[in-house]
């Protein structure tokens, strides 16, 4: 289940996927590493250290944290995403929401007193921009 890593003392990120069926109900916080998804219902805070994903069958009631996330169920609670949030048309979301880069498909529902990008992206992304722009000159 877990992979040895080549470095003495060093653990790789587990392998796989993390799932949550339908129909399965968990009330507590979850921690992972790895990619996690989540198509049953979850009441307690998440935090990813990778890509969550959370079905059309998903509810959330709790704070998510992770680096990206797809959502396509129902979100009650704040959320954190570090890079990309994808909302897709099934999304419902109840929460102050940051995040790095985002894409919303239109039909998603987005019910916040804050959406706002991460604080320093703007920076980073105007960056590379010139940079980008500097290699083609």
């Amino acid at each position: 289940m877990f992979a040895r890593s080549e470095k003495k003392g060093e653990a790789e990120r587990p392998s796989g996927l993390n799932q949550i069926d339908h129909g399965t109900k968990i009330t507590g916080d979850i921690d992972s590493q790895g990619n996690f998804r989540i198509d049953g219902t979850v009441n307690g805070n998440i935090v990813v250290g990778a890509k969550l994903f959370l079905g059309k069958s998903g509810k959330v009631n709790g704070n998510i944290n992770a680096v990206n996330a797809e959502i396509e169920g129902v979100v009650v609670g704040n959320m954190e995403i570090g890079e990309l949030l994808v909302l897709k048309e099934t999304a419902r979301i109840n929460g102050e929401v940051t995040y790095g880069k985002v894409s919303v498909t239109p039909g998603a529902e987005i019910q916040s007193s804050s959406f706002k990008i991460k604080e320093g992206t703007v920076k980073a992304i105007k960056s590379e921009a010139r940079q980008a722009v500097s290699k083609t000159a």
